[in-house]
């Protein structure tokens, strides 16, 4: 079960594309932690596998 959005200190945003994908992690105040690209590397899931 999810916990309550209230529980967490940060929440990150991301925005998927082909060329690149872009995150936005924002604090629970409100605040821009980070916000810019992020690489759209070729590369598997946790295991490493395609």
């Amino acid at each position: 079960m999810p916990r309550d959005a209230a529980t967490f200190d940060t929440v990150l945003g991301l925005d998927v594309g082909k060329p690149a994908h872009w995150a936005c992690l924002a604090t629970r105040a409100g605040e821009v932690a980070m916000n810019g690209p992020v690489a759209n590397l070729e590369r598997g899931c946790a295991t490493g596998k395609r």
